[in-house]
């Protein structure tokens, strides 16, 4: 078998349908009586569901769409928020609680109920549950928790309390199963979530005095082939796979519209985009969200300018001026556009942008030379003049988000993008496999595992790398990261210049621009940082390429407070125990351990005291014990132990023990091993003496850590 150097997928119609009329109404619930294209964007706006009283309660319901809404004429049996493509825009205000029932009504299949030995195939088609993209509230409870499972039939409650400091702006909601994240989005499930309030772009009068829109991009996987009368994801575990077999389309829409609306293979028919209108010298905002799962963009509205005013959401220190707009899927921006004084019509275009995947995915043009754009609407710029001013400056929200100074980072860390294996075609250039493997730092995600360990209220830099090894088209391919909870402060992106070196951009002058979601490029790099504000507990980064990050580019991060944790133990004993969500640490006192009350202290610990003894690995649970008394008697210290290690070494469960530090090293003496399980991984010590205070679990390493 031979690899194959290009594919050409097809990008022109949806199907070529038979017999299926492509000027079909859209009959889409955000759809108003009769229409034919071209179809007006402004007047497909997502159904808005605003907040009341502080609460934004609403039903989300996880069904199949069942032919109740078309794209490009034909039915679509889709999975869906609602029956709906793309779902209702959430709008709420910092201090209000979204209260978010989520249904799942997906139909139930025996294959949801089994979890595979390896969790980074596909899985739980039918799974589901809710992240809310780019928001700052708690990972953890019925609020941003995406490591929980809604099985179909089930429900769950969400309760998402947005902080009264939150910033303004475009967000969104998307399913974040782990092994179906990418096939529910493939289907379109995403909509809006958009924070108003005081602060907001709407405090300046130029963007107050322009209207308004709401822009969802999205991509869905069809097979190039009707089931019932009606199109389909295609069956496979990974639809991207009948891509590259040339048995399913990637369809863009713009809220809910093809971007090829009316085109039809079958007649010669050409395409009819959606249309925005705007008269002569009008202002337009423009809400642009990538709700999307796979590519990267190029954009550029012909004959305009775009000013960018605020990426993922966060108002910008100043307004950028492009003439083009690179964008990774999950990212957003916000626009002010600016409509020519001369009437016509002006193509938003999809440019020709390589931004790797073997390549498979030119946007747009799909293996045709000939063709370096493709529409994703027309701007048609008709009627009387409506000159508009553009604001002179914005209103970043510089006190909640202050830049991020050198000498606050207490922390660096470098994360590594990296692809092995191919995409294999034979003799024929008929698709064979895709053997590619997805890692980051060496490792594939496992939900047991904490890669990365962090304390509330710091601030760190991490360098992003997209790993390149060879000049295998299979794996260059760009890796959006996003991170949950908290946003970073992107400082410096570094792309290839094709001659063996970089080129370097350092976003507004070297301050940053706050994002949640920034392009790697294929064998560059970009350097962040964030601040663990607010909350505890534990959430993912990942690729926002999510047939990526299901097949394993994801890991966990846990934000644990650093502060003590004080209990006063009487003569008659008492229980000392840490806060974090993993409850690492428990402390039992017995009577007579202290002749009086005393104060003791928990502090997490993030580094070991001093290096492990030789032959062993510490399994992340370092903390001091403070006390002005001296212990009298054994104390009873239970641990609960990882399985798994950030590095990725193993150990022997077995050899697990609580070590105490002599300050120049470790030891076991004055601590006793009362039991341990190796199931549940839970040890139980004594000790009789606190000596410095300081402690750690080690075991015996069985292999190092895997390298990046």
């Amino acid at each position: 078998m031979k690899r194959r150097s290009f594919l050409k997928v097809s990008s022109g119609a949806l199907l070529a349908a038979k017999g299926l009329d492509s000027f079909s109404l859209i009959s889409n619930a955000i759809a108003g009586g009769a229409e034919t294209p071209p179809f007006n964007l402004a007047a497909h706006q997502p159904i808005q569901i605003k907040s009341l009283n502080g609460v934004l309660s609403l039903n989300l319901s996880c069904e199949l769409s069942a032919g109740k809404f078309n794209v490009n004429g034909v039915p679509v049996n889709l999975r869906s928020y609602n029956s709906m493509l793309p779902a209702y825009t959430l709008v709420a205000h910092p201090g209000d609680v979204l209260k978010i029932n989520l249904v799942n009504n997906f139909p139930s299949t025996p294959d949801d109920f089994v979890h595979p030995a390896d969790m980074n195939v596909p899985h739980g088609l039918n799974v589901t549950n809710l992240h809310t993209h780019g928001l700052n509230v708690s990972p953890e409870g019925n609020q941003d928790a995406v490591l929980l499972d809604i099985y179909p039939g089930g429900s769950f409650q969400y309760a998402i309390q947005i902080p009264l400091d939150h910033p303004t702006g475009t967000f969104w909601y998307h399913p974040h199963k782990h092994g179906s994240s990418m096939r529910q989005m493939a289907s379109g499930m995403s909509g809006f979530l958009i924070i108003e309030g005081p602060g907001d772009l709407n405090d300046i009068p130029e963007i107050k005095a322009a209207t308004t829109v709401n822009i969802a991009f999205q991509e869905l996987i069809l097979q190039n082939a009707l089931v019932n009368g009606m199109a389909e994801l295609p069956g496979s575990l990974n639809p991207t796979h009948d891509l590259f077999a040339n048995t399913a389309t990637l369809q863009y829409t713009v809220n809910g519209l093809a971007v090829n609306e009316g085109a039809n293979t079958a007649t010669g028919v050409p395409a009819t985009p959606p249309v925005l209108y705007m008269r002569p010298g009008e202002v337009q905002h423009w809400r642009f969200a990538t709700m999307a799962h796979l590519q990267t963009y190029k954009l550029a509205l012909q004959g305009h300018q775009i000013r960018v005013i605020a990426w993922d959401g966060i108002t910008a220190d100043q307004i950028s001026v492009q003439d083009d707009l690179i964008i990774g899927p999950g990212s957003r921006v916000d626009l002010l556009i600016q409509a020519s004084t001369t009437p016509g019509v002006y193509p938003f275009n999809m440019l020709l942008y390589q931004f790797g995947e073997y390549p498979l995915f030119v946007t747009p043009t799909f293996g045709v030379p000939a063709v370096t754009s493709m529409p994703a609407f027309n701007v048609v710029v008709q009627g009387d003049p409506l000159p508009m001013s553009l604001p002179a400056r914005l209103n970043p929200p510089s006190t909640r988000l202050p830049h991020i100074q050198a000498s606050e980072i207490s922390r660096s860390r470098t994360i590594v993008f990296k692809v092995t294996g191919d995409v294999v075609y034979d003799a024929n250039n008929a698709f064979v496999a895709d053997n590619r493997q997805f890692y980051i730092n060496g490792l594939k995600f496992s939900a047991n595992r904490i890669n990365q360990t962090v304390l509330l209220g710091s601030a760190e830099e991490w360098t992003i790398i997209n790993m390149h090894e060879s000049s295998n088209q299979a794996l260059m391919i760009n890796h959006p990261f996003h991170i949950h909870v908290n946003w970073i402060l992107v400082m410096e992106i570094d792309t290839p210049d094709g001659n063996g070196g970089y080129n370097v951009e350092y976003p507004n002058n070297g301050l940053g621009v706050w994002m949640d979601n920034i392009d790697i490029p294929h064998g560059g790099k970009a350097v962040v940082r964030t601040r663990f504000q607010n909350f505890t507990g534990i959430f993912p980064f990942h690729c926002h390429v999510l047939a990526h990050e299901d097949e394993g580019m994801m890991q966990l991060v846990e934000v644990v407070d650093p502060a003590p944790v004080t209990a006063t133990i009487t003569r008659t004993g008492g229980v000392l125990a840490s806060t974090d969500v993993l409850k690492r640490v428990s402390v039992k006192f017995n009577p007579g351990n202290f002749s009086q009350n005393t104060p003791v202290s928990y502090y997490f610990n993030l580094d070991p005291r001093s290096p492990a003894p030789f032959g062993l690995v510490g399994l992340e649970r370092y903390f001091r014990l403070q006390s002005n008394g001296a212990l009298n008697g054994t104390a009873t210290i239970t641990i609960n132990f990882p399985s798994e290690v950030p590095g990725g070494e193993t150990f022997a469960s077995a050899s697990v023990k609580l070590y105490r530090s002599t300050g120049n090293g470790w030891t076991t003496a004055g601590v006793a091993t009362l039991s341990l399980d190796t199931v549940n991984g839970v040890l139980i010590s004594s000790v009789n003496t606190l000596g410095n205070g300081y402690f750690g679990v080690f075991a015996t390493m069985l292999t190092g850590p895997v390298a990046p």
